[in-house]
């Protein structure tokens, strides 16, 4: 369900007066492919990184992802295959997928759903290195000081309700709104209705 940013703002408030309840070098606001890559490079770096998910569940739309992940011999495409491969992922089978004129199509041996794979990967990673990773945690508000500098995240965590993070840096990978039929039609009248196969977080 989505939930307005200023849905219980006296309580939100309250927790922004109350200050600083901790402190990190790196805040990754997702935790699908995109913020647990983020998170895994971070630590690699050396930086103290909290990673927050909205939902009980990690892996956002990377875990539904069943295709393949498409890297031809460019730096940027084989670099990615690479990296992932020396962390333990199994990308090994070679395809071609619709639209391709070569086959550049990886994922695990026998076909499997590359998404899924990948998600379990980095989360391994992600737990190996250290990483604080807080599900049930949905951030509320981007921190910003009187410059419009980012300051922090305001958190609700579902059990322990609001508090503010002060960062260093703050990474946004939450995906999309595809979830969010209400949102969705506003930009196209035409979806009203439509059923996204997205992830139930992608609001």
């Amino acid at each position: 369900k989505f939930v307005p940013v200023d849905a219980d703002k006296a309580a939100q408030d309250k927790a922004i007066a109350a200050g600083v309840k901790e402190t990190t070098d790196v805040v990754i606001i997702g935790s699908g492919g995109a913020g647990l890559a983020a998170a895994v490079s971070a630590r690699d770096a050396g930086a103290k990184v909290i990673l927050l998910e909205k939902e009980p569940v990690p892996g956002g739309n990377t875990k539904l992802a069943a295709g393949g992940m498409n890297a031809a011999e460019t730096n940027n495409s084989s670099d990615s295959i690479d990296w992932l491969t020396s962390m333990g992922a199994d990308m090994t089978d070679v395809g071609r997928m619709g639209g391709a004129s070569v086959n550049r199509s990886h994922r695990p041996t026998g076909g499997a759903g590359v998404g899924a794979h990948v998600a379990q990967v980095l989360w391994d990673n992600a737990v190996k290195r250290g990483t604080d990773i807080r599900l049930n945690s949905r951030v509320v508000r981007i921190i910003e000081d009187a410059k419009g500098n980012v300051t922090g995240v305001l958190v609700k965590g579902e059990y322990t309700g609001y508090y503010i993070i002060k960062a260093d840096a703050v990474v946004i990978a939450a995906g999309g709104f595809a979830k969010n039929n209400d949102r969705v039609a506003r930009y196209d009248p035409k979806l009203k209705g439509f059923k996204a196969t997205n992830h139930p977080g992608a609001t």
